[in-house]
């Protein structure tokens, strides 16, 4: 026997109680360009004295500073204390102040001057790498295809100086150092950083089959 099924919708009703909780809102606060700008202000930059840009040539460059290190610096450093040390003598011997103000004096000009002298000196450094070329600072060019799949490395220069260090490769047959990569303090990664930018540039513009350094 067949029978008809009538189907009957739930009924919903509203509690009018609650219409004024529903209506009120949480309280916020307007927010504003500024408070983004401030957020963005107040971040420290990791990449200090490091910057990766794209050449308008298609390109890619890497700009860092490193800490200049090596015997003719060395002479420098020796040269410059020596020459200011004559000076400061110089110049107290002709004054007329006594032997223990002259003293005093010439320790406190020394100690200005080993300051000075012992000071880091950073030098800048530019590495750009085009689809059939590097570039370095601006001026030194080596091509791709005399460096075939030799791309340059980060080496060390002194197994008992982990903070001296260049990027060197072979140039057609010749062991090429292209650039120094000397850390500025014990906790500078700016060595590795450069040679993983390098790789993953060279990877990009030179790794490619389809290009024709021709």
């Amino acid at each position: 026997m067949m029978r008809e099924l009538k189907y009957t919708p739930p009924e919903i009703k509203f509690d009018e109680s609650l219409a004024g909780q529903l209506a009120r809102q949480a309280p916020a606060q307007p927010f504003t360009a500024g408070d983004i700008t401030s957020d963005v202000d107040s971040r420290i930059n990791p990449f200090v004295d490091y910057a990766r840009i794209l050449t308008p040539e298609g390109g890619i460059l890497i700009i860092y500073r490193d800490c200049a290190r090596g015997g003719i610096y060395a002479l420098c450093r020796v040269a410059a204390w020596t020459i200011l040390t004559a000076i400061e003598l110089r110049f107290l011997a002709d004054s007329s102040l006594s032997f223990g103000d002259v003293t005093v004096r010439f320790l406190f000009l020394a100690a200005a001057t080993l300051f000075l002298v012992t000071r880091r000196i950073k030098i800048r450094h530019a590495v750009e790498i085009r689809h059939d070329r590097m570039i370095l600072d601006g001026k030194h060019v080596f091509w791709a295809q005399h460096i075939g799949r030799n791309w340059p490395q980060l080496q060390k220069v002194d197994d008992d100086d982990p903070n001296r260090m260049v990027i060197a490769g072979t140039y057609g047959t010749r062991h090429v150092i292209y650039s120094t990569a000397n850390r500025i303090d014990a906790n500078d990664r700016t060595p590795e950083v450069l040679a993983a930018d390098l790789q993953d540039a060279m990877q990009q513009l030179w790794g490619r089959t389809e290009l024709d350094f021709g």
